[in-house]
């Protein structure tokens, strides 16, 4: 459903596996030479720009850098 939705915004190689806050998306990247590259689109983002933002190089490292929110 989430894939139906941002058909036209997000490439075929990203699988979102999450949302945080303001619509924005976690993803999977599943191209061979980057498996596992998460990257964090903003959906605010138009024209040239992706939206498109590495947050790790892996899901594990990804999953070690996440915190609570204390504030």
């Amino acid at each position: 459903m989430v894939r139906e939705q941002y058909k036209d915004c997000l490439p075929e190689y990203l699988l979102v596996i999450g949302q945080v806050t303001g619509s924005n998306l976690v993803c999977l990247d599943i191209r061979a030479n980057v498996l596992g590259h998460i990257y964090i689109w903003d959906h605010e983002c138009h024209g040239d720009e992706t939206g498109l933002y590495l947050a790790a190089y892996s899901f594990s490292e990804f999953i070690r850098s996440l915190r609570e929110d204390t504030s």
